[in-house]
């Protein structure tokens, strides 16, 4: 019975000192977690489609708001437009058709405490990926979280990857194949 009781004992302190050793390590060491969007407004035809699975068209008023989980693609007609809303990174996208975008990654990379609490001295940054191929978008971001470099977005377009210097910038897919990209001060 003695033995029993020591094998119990020795695996009650291997489990606390593995869960110590964990919180420890997550109290240091920022890890990222996924965040979410979500499209606040829509207007004209436009088509849903979450992560592995198919594409699905929306009707108005009934589909908004609507979650983006990383992995999501809009796909808008010649004639829609659509409001995306970044909350946690405090940012939208305006984006009119005839586009597809796509929230590649969204994530916020911080320690235990930088997640659980908005603390101005436990830093957050967040990280976003977007992937157009079309249309035009307009994006603004927190110029606060931008300028104190806590914000990183990166967009894949056909052939090339754009990552902006200013929080606020649009692209514009011409009848050329390159689209224009113009970065500009944010309205205040």
């Amino acid at each position: 019975m003695e033995h029993r009781r020591r094998a119990i004992l020795a695996a009650i302190a291997l489990v606390s000192v593995l869960t110590a050793l964990t919180l420890g390590v997550a109290m240091l060491v920022p890890f990222p977690v996924e965040l979410t969007g979500s499209l606040i407004a829509f207007s004209g035809t436009v088509e849903y489609v979450p992560p592995g699975q198919i594409s699905r068209p929306l009707r108005p008023e009934s589909d908004t708001p609507l979650i983006l989980e990383p992995g999501t693609r809009i796909i808008l007609s010649e004639d829609a437009s659509a409001t995306l809303a970044f909350d946690a990174s405090r940012g939208r996208v305006i984006i009119n058709g005839p586009t597809s975008l796509a929230l590649v990654s969204l994530a916020r990379r911080a320690t235990l405490p930088g997640h659980l609490f908005d603390w101005q001295r436990v830093p957050r940054r967040f990280e976003l990926t977007f992937e157009q191929s079309g249309g035009t978008a307009s994006y603004v971001f927190d110029t606060n979280l931008f300028d104190a470099g806590l914000l990183k977005v990166t967009i894949r377009l056909p052939g090339t990857t754009f990552v902006p210097q200013q929080p606020c910038w649009s692209i514009v897919f011409g009848d050329k194949e390159t689209p224009s990209v113009r970065e500009y001060p944010c309205p205040s």
